[in-house]
């Protein structure tokens, strides 16, 4: 009669030297890696792919780059502490603060019926706009230049156009600088900050129409042009403004580094620091009273010019600018 031979009960413990089942210590050693990868099968995209033995190296990557995230937010967090600087991956970024105003809603006046559509002799107009000339890119350019051409023909007057200094005219025209000015940029805590900047002029010359037969030779006349340079280098980044390497660059630009906006409103406040200039009497002593000259015309072309007259409203309320026919379009 053979022995009855019983069976281990499963909640038994064996020891290991009498355990069939028995597993070398290299197989019972915990394995970081698997345990890691268990974690991407609790996410239904990665799951099947992590069954894959090949493609469990994707779970490192992910805590890496989960781990990066971590660590730039921690750097961002800390570097939005400091007063005026901030530190990203070990590279400090000098951070400007512009005050954001608000204005109320302009009632539309239209236009004065009771203005004479003629202009008197000696009359001095200022052209702002982004285009003109070898600057055009569009149909403003065109009508701007033909506008100030047309006025300029009449020859009784003083025709000038104020346009941005893009980095391409310095190949296609010779000019000569006019004045060193600048302008206050308020921060955060209400603190001025000069920003200087350069200006340069040049003529731009045209003649009468070739199609029109005349006896007489053409009459030369001559369109005053004065280009704003970007600030200087120690202004952040607004000296790349204006850069471009062509026409059709003169809107946007990868040279530049500055916001779009941010280039118009300095383009603007810069316009009115020059027409002020522009109308101050050189010829009084230093020590006298500055008194003002006047502006005849200023004409404003395209809405990104528009702050213009915001600028020049505040420095005529000030005294530093003086209006002669109060024409302002």
């Amino acid at each position: 009669m053979k022995p009855r031979s019983r069976s281990v009960s499963p909640n038994i413990r064996v020891p290991s030297l009498l355990n069939s089942f028995h597993s070398s210590k290299k197989e019972m050693h915990f394995n970081f890696f698997q345990r890691s990868v268990r974690i991407g099968y609790r996410i239904p995209l990665l799951g099947p792919l992590l069954e894959k033995k090949g493609f469990r190296w994707v779970s490192f990557i992910i805590l890496l780059l989960f781990g990066l995230t971590l660590f730039q937010a921690a750097i961002t967090i800390l570097g939005s502490l400091w007063e005026n600087d901030k530190l990203i991956l070990g590279t400090v970024y000098r951070l400007f603060f512009y005050e954001k105003q608000t204005y109320g809603p302009v009632p539309y006046l239209g236009l004065d019926p009771n203005v004479p559509d003629k202009l008197p002799n000696g009359t001095t107009i200022y052209h702002v706009s982004k285009e003109f000339g070898p600057a055009t890119l569009g149909s403003m350019g065109q009508i701007v230049t033909g506008l100030a051409q047309a006025q300029a023909n009449n020859g009784t007057y003083a025709v000038n156009v104020i346009l941005p200094y893009y980095s391409y005219l310095r190949n296609l025209f010779k000019t000569q600088k006019f004045a060193q000015l600048e302008v206050q940029v308020r921060d955060r805590y209400g603190k001025r900050h000069p920003m200087k900047f350069m200006v340069n002029s040049f003529w731009w010359n045209i003649t009468d129409n070739p199609d029109v037969m005349n006896s007489e030779p053409p009459k030369p006349y001559s369109i005053r042009v004065y280009v704003i340079g970007p600030p200087s280098k120690e202004s952040d980044s607004f000296h790349t403004a204006f850069k471009a390497n062509d026409v059709s660059e003169i809107y946007y630009s990868p040279l530049r580094d500055l916001p779009q906006e941010w280039e118009d409103i300095f383009f603007c406040k810069a316009v009115a620091e020059l027409i002020t200039y522009l109308n101050t009497d050189i010829d009084t002593p230093l020590f006298d009273l500055v008194d003002a000259r006047g502006v005849d015309v200023v004409h404003i072309h395209g809405s990104s010019n528009a702050l213009v007259i915001e600028f020049l409203k505040s420095l005529y309320l000030k005294g530093d600018i003086g209006i002669h026919n109060k024409q302002l379009h």
